[in-house]
């Protein structure tokens, strides 16, 4: 099985961050996304008001990409999985430029 078949498995099976099991997406992501969006704070709190462009390798369903595009940057979103890369087409349009990479 390649990485690409794994993940896009474990995205049918999982959601990927677990999103299907909203017990543990409801506590695990929410916990995940409140210190990444403290680090997200911290070092961009000094950006000027041009649009910063922006890579979330590894994006998953897109949480953090989310997070980055409200702050006003320009987010590529990467990820290994094939349907992962479609959930997020799906999930934000044009908003988020969304490719598939890797094994």
């Amino acid at each position: 099985m390649s990485n690409s078949d794994y993940w896009n498995n474990r995205f049918a099976e999982h959601g990927h961050t677990g999103y299907k099991d909203k017990f543990i997406y409801s506590w695990d992501q929410e916990v995940r996304k409140k210190i990444v969006g403290k680090y997200i704070q911290k070092y961009t709190s000094n950006c000027s008001n041009s649009k910063h462009r922006i890579l979330d390798f590894g994006c998953g369903v897109g949480d953090f990409s989310q997070m980055m595009l409200e702050k006003g940057f320009d987010v590529t979103a990467v990820d290994i999985s094939n349907d992962v890369v479609k959930f997020i087409e799906t999930r934000f349009g044009k908003d988020i430029k969304a490719i598939a990479g890797g094994g």
